[in-house]
């Protein structure tokens, strides 16, 4: 049987300025859109994760779950970095297909004006149902705690409110995004083949490891070096426009490698063949991450004053690291195995997950939240409230896309136009 075959090899310093016409990647288009959905996985689970602080979410069950926590551990540990690393990747593809300046048009329109309008609209909608959950649960009167968190979100803080502290919410990756993307373009127009020079460099050894039986060993180092600039709990979202440079530092490595990927992405070919070994090898690192998390061994004990030895931090943010590249790539390598190579149906339901995944991740936030609320009182198993959250919440969104926003201006905005399909006679 012939293996699959996701990329071709181009030549080794790419043309920037000549947009050229490639086929659409249907596998990182589906892997795009996975992580997106496992964005409302995250944020419907952690009522039922123990260690989250009260105020911190909509919604606190009393019933904890081992294996809910042990899914938010691994996720959280990859699913931001790969993002930014295909945001990266598809940034180098619009560069090499329209030219930087049509690029720079079109993430404008793609990015900044939703992030704009989300602001707006979004998150005083993702306040609300925190200041709802909040005077559901913990005594708050409702207008209070609702005005308290709408007001707050803007960092206009409200005497005898809940909160007082600025927050973007989920929608923090877009204004990450809206730096990133910014950057890179000055800096490729600015440096020209010197930089052009420098990107190759970089590709070549991303690729490498990208190609390597257990290339992301190697890659974890760099992700290792950032990572101790962070807390053990991971890189925390920017909650306001002033800038978090410990944050932005982070998420730009991933960033900057799917850009300076792209040219290489032959060797995606030979992670596709061999998948299983990032995968497995970070799952294997993902059990006692999880136990050292919940046991909290690497924490100062404050009962005997002792505190933890540099070499369980070590061993704290190095298996963090190893998961974030071994689950990454594995991931990439699995779906290029899988869905390279598509049918014409299978295409159609990629790109129509792939264009509804944006909306779902950009409206899920409230509306998860509220369903968590409204089952915090269900007699059953925190595993069954998670799933009619996840479920309910999906099947909702799905539905307003399709008929609310596929084929409006919305729509249009967040992927381009879309024709409705046309009846046969």
């Amino acid at each position: 049987m012939k293996p699959s075959t996701l990329h071709e090899p181009i030549q080794q310093e790419p043309n920037y300025q000549e947009p050229v016409k490639h086929e659409r990647l249907h596998a990182l288009d589906a892997l795009r859109a996975f992580a997106m959905v496992l964005g409302v996985w995250l944020h419907a689970a952690l009522p039922y994760v123990a260690g989250i602080p009260p105020f911190f979410w909509a919604a606190s069950d009393t019933r904890k779950s081992d294996a809910i926590g042990f899914s938010v551990t691994m996720i959280h540990s990859w699913r931001m970095e790969l993002f930014f690393l295909l945001s990266g990747f598809f940034t180098a593809m619009l560069v090499i297909r329209r030219g930087a300046k049509s690029t720079l048009f079109q993430r404008f329109k793609r990015i900044v004006i939703p992030f704009a309008l989300a602001m707006v609209i979004i998150q005083p909608m993702c306040a609300a149902a925190w200041g709802y959950g909040y005077s559901t649960q913990w005594g708050f009167p409702a207008r209070t705690a609702i005005e308290s968190m709408i007001k707050s979100s803007w960092g206009i803080s409200v005497q005898g409110g809940p909160a007082e502290f600025g927050r973007m919410w989920h929608l923090w990756f877009l204004y990450v995004l809206c730096w990133y993307i910014s950057l890179v373009i000055v800096l490729h127009t600015l440096c020209g083949r010197p930089g052009a020079k420098i990107s190759a460099f970089c590709g070549s050894i991303v690729s490498w490891c990208f190609g390597a039986w257990f290339g992301f060993v190697i890659l974890a180092i760099p992700v290792y070096g950032l990572l101790v600039l962070q807390p053990l709990q991971g890189p925390q979202p920017l909650t306001s426009l002033n800038p978090n440079w410990n944050t932005l530092a982070y998420y730009a490595l991933p960033f900057f490698a799917g850009w300076v990927l792209y040219p290489r992405r032959e060797s995606m070919n030979l992670l596709a063949r061999r998948w299983w070994v990032p995968l497995s090898f970070a799952l294997s690192v993902a059990i006692p991450a999880y136990y050292m998390a919940t046991t909290r061994i690497y924490q100062f004990d404050y009962s005997t004053g002792q505190t933890p030895t540099q070499a369980l931090f070590v061993l704290a943010y190095a298996s963090r690291a190893l998961m974030t590249t071994g689950f990454g790539l594995g991931f990439i390598g699995l779906f290029s195995q899988l869905l390279s190579n598509p049918g014409p149906r299978l295409s159609k339901v990629i790109r129509y997950g792939s264009d509804s995944a944006y909306w779902v991740y950009l409206a899920h936030l409230p509306l998860v939240a509220l369903f968590s609320i409204w089952v915090l009182d269900f007699d059953v198993i925190p595993e069954l409230k998670m799933l009619i959250v996840m479920s309910a919440s999906v099947v909702v969104l799905l539905v307003s896309y399709h008929f609310g926003v596929r084929y409006t201006p919305i729509g249009t905005l967040l992927n381009g136009k879309r024709n409705r399909p046309s009846k046969k006679s």
